[in-house]
């Protein structure tokens, strides 16, 4: 039987999301930068975010968390507020850094800070975009569904095989209908 634990983000009420936007410093309020346009870090660091140029969106390097529990925050350090607390393999996309801290784009599109130390480059993950997704055992709508898994939950990807991915829980290969998880 497989444990698989997710951590749903908690949406904030309107008096505390007011109470956040009015302790939020400045650059964490800004408009996103444009097309190809540096950032500024509040530390003054510029550092640019590549644009994809099919998609004209800023696009970022894919980081996987590699501690089993990590919390991101509203800002780069610990004494800013946990956004969202999320499991090991959870893909993010970098989109700045300042210091030892990394801005990242989740699933939904949100921003948050992590810690460097928290995150892998090497890895390569990802989590259900889907309320619910069947994990299969072979890479097709008709093989059997070993399990089925709700938004959130991440896994590490180990291959891909035309529209399914493969991937890996605790020594185990599976697979997932690539249009259920993010990022593709």
């Amino acid at each position: 039987m497989y444990m698989l634990g997710w951590i749903r983000k908690a949406p904030l009420g309107s008096l505390a999301l007011a109470a956040a936007l009015l302790a939020a410093p400045a650059f964490l309020l800004a408009a996103p930068p444009a097309q190809g346009q540096a950032t500024a870090t509040p530390t003054g660091k510029s550092q640019a975010l590549g644009v994809s140029p099919e998609q004209g969106q800023p696009q970022g390097k894919q980081l996987c968390v590699k501690a089993m529990r990590a919390n991101l925050r509203a800002g780069p350090g610990p004494k800013y507020r946990v956004t969202w607390e999320v499991n090991r393999h959870m893909p993010l996309l970098q989109v700045a850094k300042e210091g030892e801290w990394t801005k990242v784009r989740d699933v939904d599109g949100d921003l948050h800070w992590i810690s460097e130390k928290l995150v892998s480059g090497t890895e390569d993950c990802v989590t259900v975009k889907a309320e619910k997704a069947n994990i299969r055992k072979a890479p097709n709508s008709k093989a059997d569904t070993w399990f089925t898994v709700e938004k959130y939950t991440s896994f590490r990807r180990v291959g891909q095989k035309d529209n399914w991915v493969k991937i890996e829980y605790e020594g185990e290969t599976m697979w997932v209908a690539q249009p259920l998880v993010w990022p593709t």
